[in-house]
């Protein structure tokens, strides 16, 4: 964690969302969609991606490693994330570029959507059996607004 600390105090400029994303954020926040993050990131880790992205915004709420006792693919993250959103699990839908995430979601019944440009492949991505891949930020966005009418 103190390397990554210090590449990203040192190589700031070159981390970068992912293109698309924040058009993605933007166009849900927009529409008044409540947004959780659940990450198995601190949530010191993650304000720093915050404060260098100016993202935080657009969550409604954040789960980070230290607010669960068990990380993905246990379903309490997406559990305590929904509760807090006041919305059940079901009305949910997960996008997440892991399997672990996608399994975990798949468990409490939300929509899945796998997304393949993170750390897993899209064989592990597939795998999982998500209700969706996105392979481009494109691809989420056509998911999002033509697939699920959001």
């Amino acid at each position: 964690m103190n390397i990554w600390n210090s590449r990203l105090a040192v190589d700031k400029h070159k981390f970068k969302l992912h293109e698309g994303v924040l058009g993605i954020l933007t166009y849900l926040h927009r529409r008044n969609y409540k947004i959780a993050l659940v990450s198995a990131t601190s949530r010191l880790q993650l304000q720093r991606y915050f404060n260098l992205f100016g993202i935080d915004k657009f969550f409604s709420v954040i789960i980070a490693r230290e607010d669960v006792e068990e990380q993905k693919p246990s379903t309490k993250p997406i559990f305590q994330a929904a509760e807090r959103l006041a919305v059940s699990p079901k009305d949910c839908v997960v996008i997440d570029d892991a399997d672990d995430g996608i399994i975990a979601a798949r468990k409490i019944g939300a929509i899945t959507i796998g997304v393949t440009w993170g750390f897993n492949s899209y064989q592990r991505i597939y795998d999982a059996k998500p209700d969706f891949i996105a392979e481009t930020a494109d691809d989420l966005y056509r998911i999002i607004v033509e697939k699920l009418k959001c």
